[in-house]
């Protein structure tokens, strides 16, 4: 007799599991559960399996979220496998509060790795779900279009005849990874298992960006996101909290890395370009436009915030941007003073070599704006001279043209410059890391002195000039501390120009910015309504377009609790908490051992249901004669598919997974899809519902974005069952019809379970 333990135990889905051991094993099972609401011992007590058993089942009380303590380790005894089916599932309350799920879905499953680097496990199955891959297809049969062009082709035709891009096919379901966007072959069956190094190197999880995208961090840092994660986890990142409206800074729990897709999506906004995977998510508001491309009339204020993929975003929709990208963690480098020098040397500066001595020279044709640098100077280098001293600053006209130079001999300040790289030429000069991560007054005195130098300013417009598109994009970031956004356009050739243009910025550069030079703004008008908000500047897509990968690996963060953070100035959705519990799991089996064996599994149906789930939902408002709202797509014409399977069914294939006498062996580390019996719309199974139960069905479609941000039109897998010789041992039709009487015979499950 072998000890089993089930997490969550007292849910749906370990419920049917304890059923299903207690009248096929004669195993003990201990359940692990904190029975909340949506989790009671009825589920069990109230199987005839149970009670002829219940001798076999002893219920541990604990909640994962905190770590396991000697006492549950005794209770827990030795076991040989562990099933996790521990887990927060319910879509609304996770828009609602995500937090609680990262601590069930993450915080959980690493506090039951602890237990299981201890526990010498058979096997340690973490039961994970089909929408950590994201949205599957289309079904084959539907017309595709290029993700370019927008041009819609019936099946059949391989190219856009436009652009000439493939279109991009996919298979009906995922397998093993991101199926249908990798060239590489893919092992099945047996061979498949076998295959591990594969699994555990492409991960679940589909939303991904380029290694060369830059993250800012909270020292004001902006690094790659292919960077090593050991240098990057020394200091937070940054996240937008859409409660409080602000930037925040946030640790990422783990960093997530994916084999690239044959083909990416290169995004470009009014300020800036990310690439990144097919369906990576951006927040994005999409108002309503006439037919000349205007906005309608209150369009802006009725556009509601939704998650849209990149494969579907279109030109002229507005991404969500946060108009502040603080440094809270920012370091001072320098003084304020030595700061605006650098500045101003980056525009106007040069070093010199005279015998023993080094100079450093500004030139400027305004005799005023030199003389206002003269006292800085001798400000900033008080006490820099050899011995304590004050080195002297000289000035002097050129003989011939309507220039003025102030030169001034310091080693110190010479050395500085020379270590920061600034005497670079013109096309190479790039803000150096050192006053990336400086104090703020550091870098207002900074971008002061430069716009000093090479800075002009009219009538509605602040502009930065250089022949260094390394050196503007680098101060674009400083200015993104201070809330101003700015445009960054190629003026002529080796020559570019950054641009401050809206109201709300052109207002905080004037409130903020210690310029000498005089801003010639005039009367700043009211902001466009789309920026006007103090907190998300929304930047207008500008192209989309699907281009062929240059990489081998995408990568991604897991940061709770508001599962997003910044990427090339951006608010970008992260992977979800199941994908990061999944990704902790095969990281525990890579480097303790733990036999780990991840499943992912469709949706799954039965009697003792929680009552919001769709299928007890549908008959509860079916027999109280209520309208049905079915998810569908924007045109609210196709609704949407899921395949589905019966839980009794999804009790057996785990069982089966571990047993002993089967002729194969899962290697550690490996993913099981577990298929559906069927794939059915949603307003489909309503009517099949309501034909079993003799009643008329009132359906209702409605867009999918707007009701339940985040959700798909489509889930799939490609089944690993089938091809390894396991079958359901229950019919679809049957099971359905078994369960919807069921729940008529039992209308309190409809309504919660019994009290």
């Amino acid at each position: 007799m072998t000890r089993v333990l089930v997490t969550g135990g007292a849910g749906f889905l370990g419920s049917h599991l304890v059923e299903h051991l207690l009248k096929t094993t004669d195993d003990e099972i201990v359940v692990l559960d904190r029975l909340d609401e949506t989790s009671t011992l009825h589920r069990i007590g109230d199987t005839e399996a149970y009670r002829n058993n219940r001798h076999r089942v002893s219920v541990v009380w604990h909640d994962l979220r905190a770590p396991m303590s000697a006492y549950v380790y005794d209770r827990i005894g030795q076991v040989s496998v562990a099933y996790h089916l521990a887990a927060s599932t319910h879509v609304d309350r996770s828009i609602v509060d995500p937090l609680s799920f990262v601590q069930d879905n993450v915080v959980g499953t690493v506090n039951l790795l602890q237990w299981a680097r201890r526990a010498n496990l058979h096997r340690f199955v973490y039961f994970s779900t089909d929408e950590v891959f994201g949205p599957a297809a289309a079904q084959p049969d539907a017309p595709v279009s290029c993700c370019t062009c927008r041009v819609s082709v019936a099946d059949g035709g391989a190219a856009c005849g436009r652009c000439g891009l493939p279109f991009p096919r996919a298979p009906s379901g995922h397998g093993g990874g991101m199926a249908g966007h990798d060239d590489e072959p893919k092992p099945s069956g047996a061979n498949r298992l076998a295959y591990g190094a594969w699994d555990r190197y492409r991960s679940s999880n589909p939303y991904c960006l380029h290694p060369d995208t830059e993250i800012p961090y909270a020292d004001g840092s902006w690094r790659r996101i292919g960077a090593d994660f050991r240098d990057q986890r020394a200091v937070p990142l940054l996240s937008y909290d859409f409660r409080e409206g602000r930037v925040v800074a946030a640790v990422p729990v783990c960093k997530i890395k994916i084999k690239a897709p044959a083909w990416l999506f290169r995004i470009e906004t009014q300020r800036t370009t990310i690439t990144c995977s097919p369906e990576h998510r951006f927040f994005v508001r999409r108002p309503t436009r006439w037919a000349s491309g205007k906005l309608a009339r209150h369009a802006w204020a009725h556009a509601a915030v939704m998650e849209i993929r990149a494969n579907e975003l279109r030109i002229g929709d507005f991404v969500a941007a946060p108009r502040h990208v603080p440094a809270p963690m920012a370091r001072p480098f320098t003084t304020p003073p030595i700061a605006r020098l650098l500045g101003y040397f980056v525009g106007d500066g040069n070093l010199n070599r005279y015998k023993y001595n080094r100079y450093i020279r500004f030139a400027e044709g305004d005799r005023a704006l030199l003389s206002c640098y003269e006292g800085v100077m001798r400000v900033a280098l008080a006490g820099w001279q050899d011995g304590g001293g004050t080195p002297a600053v000289s000035t002097y006209k050129h003989s011939t043209k309507r220039c003025w130079y102030a030169q001034v001999a310091c080693r110190r300040l010479f050395d500085l410059i020379e270590s920061l790289g600034l005497n670079k030429p013109a096309a190479n000069k790039v803000v150096p890391e050192e006053l990336m991560t400086a104090s703020d007054d550091e870098v207002l005195q900074f971008i002061a002195g430069l716009f000093d130098a090479d800075g002009t300013s009219s009538k509605g417009t602040v502009t930065f000039g250089s022949a260094s598109r390394d050196l503007l994009q680098g101060v674009a970031k400083l200015l993104r501390r201070f809330g101003i956004l700015t445009g960054l356009t190629k003026n002529r050739p080796r020559f570019y120009k950054l641009t401050v243009g809206d109201a709300v910025s052109l207002a905080i550069f004037r409130r903020v910015m210690p310029v000498f030079k005089k801003l010639r703004l005039g009367v700043i008008g009211r902001p466009q309504e789309r920026n006007a908000d103090d907190n998300i500047a929304w930047s207008r897509v500008q192209s989309v377009r699907q281009i062929k990968s240059d990489t081998g690996v995408l990568y991604d963060f897991d940061v709770p609790p508001w599962r997003n953070y910044i990427a090339a100035g951006l608010v970008v959705h992260n992977s979800a908490s199941k994908a990061a519990g999944e990704e902790f799991a095969l990281a525990y089996c890579n480097t303790y051992g733990v036999p780990v064996l991840v499943t992912h599994c469709v949706n799954a149906f039965g009697e003792r249901q929680y009552a919001e789930k769709y299928l007890p939902l549908v008959i509860r408002r079916l027999l109280a004669g209520e309208t049905i709202f079915v998810h569908a797509d924007k045109d609210r014409v196709t609704s949407a598919s899921r395949h589905y399977v019966h839980a009794r069914n999804v009790a057996a294939a785990l069982h089966w997974l571990v047993d002993e006498s089967i002729p194969w062996r899962p290697t550690p580390g490996s993913k099981i899809n577990l298929g559906g019996q069927v794939e059915l719309a949603a307003d489909v199974l309503a009517e099949r519902v309501a034909g079993i139960l003799g009643v008329p069905a009132k359906l209702q479609k409605v867009a999918f974005h707007a009701s339940r941000p985040g959700h798909d039109m489509r889930y799939a897998l490609v089944d690993d069952l089938g091809p390894l010789g396991f079958a359901y041992p229950v019919d679809f039709d049957e099971s359905l019809e078994r369960t919807v009487k069921w729940y008529q015979s039992n209308p309190t499950w409809l309504a919660g379970g019994p009290a």
